[in-house]
Parts: C-alpha cells; sequence; structure tokens
C-alpha cells in the first residue's frame, strides 16, 4: 500500500492494495475537510469497514478525484490545481513618530 502519492505532472496518483476485496462496490471514497482522502471497504453483515485515510497535498483539486478498481488495487488519481504560485509583494512603510 502507497503510504503517500505518486506525484506525476499534473495529478497525485494513489495505488491502494485492497487485496481479498472482490466487488467495487464494497469501496467508499470520501474527502473530509479538502485535505483527507477516507477511504472504507469490506463491510459485511458480520464485520464492521476496514479504514484507510491519507492526508491530500495542499495543491490537490479534489473536486477532480477519480477511482479505479482493478484486481484488488484501488488506483485514486487527483489532479493538481493548474495555477501557478502567486506570491504577493507586502510594501513595508517607515513608521511615523510613534510614542
Amino acid at each position: 500500500m502507497a503510504a503517500s502519492p505518486v506525484e506525476m505532472t499534473n495529478s497525485y496518483v494513489f495505488h491502494i492494495d485492497l487485496c481479498g476485496l472482490a466487488l467495487h462496490n464494497e469501496i467508499k471514497v470520501h474527502v473530509e475537510c479538502e485535505k483527507t482522502l477516507d477511504i472504507r471497504y469490506g463491510a459485511s453483515y458480520n464485520r464492521d469497514a476496514l479504514t484507510k485515510k491519507f492526508d491530500l497535498p495542499h495543491n490537490a483539486n479534489v473536486d477532480s478525484a477519480s477511482a479505479v478498481f482493478h484486481n484488488g488495487i484501488l488506483f485514486l488519481t487527483v489532479n493538481k490545481f493548474n495555477r501557478p504560485s502567486q506570491v504577493k509583494v507586502v510594501r513595508v512603510s517607515k513608521a511615523e513618530n510613534i510614542s
């Protein structure tokens, strides 16, 4: 299981091993507070769901999240925001006589 995403040029990709799981509809993925992925899986009549949580990078666009389940692996992709880092210049002025 990847504890952190693989960083691609325009996205982050999580490879999450859900070995033993057969059906994609047993997986629920939620985004909490736009910064944490919450993955629940494997719930059945005789056991509770298992949970895995991952912190998202600060520039992850959670609205673009998509997931594919294949051969026991959940591939979860979250695009990066396309805006360049902006630097704001703060003007410093000289204080007048402060008592």
